[in-house]
């Protein structure tokens, strides 16, 4: 058997660790380079999740402006045709107030003759 001097130990022993470490800083940059591809694939993801999500708020948006327009819309045709009512109902009180002021006048000019 050889002896080998101390040196030579310590050598084989820097080499060992150089070549775990090597292998360690492989290791080390591979997932790094898998965990950034992940981030990556994440944000684009994301990204389209809230693109997505922003055009489902755009079409509720949208959806809730015709409803909202709809509702208004019958509002104001009904509003029209209250006004309407009341405009003919106050036309026929007028024609019948009109109307019996005429007939008390015929009534009183009769009595005075």
């Amino acid at each position: 058997m050889e002896a080998k001097s101390i040196s030579s130990k310590s050598d084989d022993g820097a080499g060992k660790d150089n070549g775990l470490a090597a292998k360690a800083s492989a290791r080390i940059t591979e997932v790094a380079d898998k965990a950034s591809d992940m981030a990556a694939d994440a944000q684009t993801k994301v990204e389209e999740k809230a693109k997505n999500g922003g055009y489902r708020l755009q079409e509720a948006a949208q959806k809730a402006g015709h409803v909202a327009k709809e509702i208004a819309t019958k509002a104001i045709h009904s509003a029209r045709q209250t006004a309407q009512k009341v405009f003919h109902r106050a036309e026929q009180i007028t024609k019948t107030v009109e109307h019996r002021r005429q007939e008390l006048a015929d009534k009183t000019a009769g009595k005075l003759k």
